[in-house]
């Protein structure tokens, strides 16, 4: 999309940052061609000497720029620690599995209870490790809401999340732990508890 306004040339004040192109035709009138990231929208601007078109400063209050700049440098965040929760599921499934087949494979000898106090080490330290990348993940999205609200011109770009009252031990009781660690934990606590009564 395209928008034409005109303004003198001495209330340009800031630079512009998204020049891509200026020439000078024969009748000496400048063209300035500007591509607005983010949105693939452009703006064609031209003038004579003396008069630029476009005002530089609605530009990117206009377009929202900076909003989506902040909201964006956001999201970022989120999907990362989305995807270490998810690395977490991998891993923990991989570790555990394997210790669970060293277990049945030496469930007659002495250091079977060592494998299992080792399996309960990892499926709790996995469990809370989720639970921590799961909490700040939360905690992104309460900034993102709370940005997503502001006007262009309340943009600061900080990237303090926002925290909730929710405790740790609360968020690792989610269902989706629940699902996940749960039955892992009660399994390993049921065979120490076999082997400590042999």
């Amino acid at each position: 999309t395209s928008r034409i306004s005109s303004f003198p040339l001495k209330e340009m004040t800031k630079p512009w940052r998204n020049i891509t192109t200026i020439w000078s035709d024969k009748k000496n009138c400048v063209f300035v061609f500007i591509s607005v990231n983010l949105t693939g929208d452009s703006t064609i601007c031209a003038g004579s000497p003396n008069r630029l078109i476009y005002i530089l400063e609605d530009i990117y209050v206009e377009n929202g720029e900076n909003k989506r700049l902040h909201i964006q440098m956001i999201e970022d965040v989120i999907n990362r620690m989305s995807s270490n929760s998810f690395l977490i599921k991998g891993w923990s499934l991989t570790i555990l599995g394997g210790l669970i087949t060293v277990y049945l494979a030496n469930i007659d000898k002495s250091m079977s209870y060592l494998i299992l106090l080792l399996c309960l080490f990892f499926c709790l330290m996995f469990w809370v490790s989720d639970t921590f990348y799961l909490r700040e993940e939360r905690y992104f999205r309460n900034l993102y809401d709370v940005v997503r609200k502001k006007d262009e011109k309340d943009i600061d770009f900080s990237m303090q999340p926002i925290r909730s009252g929710e405790s740790f031990l609360c968020c690792m009781m989610r269902p989706i732990f629940l699902v996940y660690y749960l039955p892992i934990f009660i399994v390993i606590m049921g065979a120490l508890l076999l082997l400590s009564h042999k």
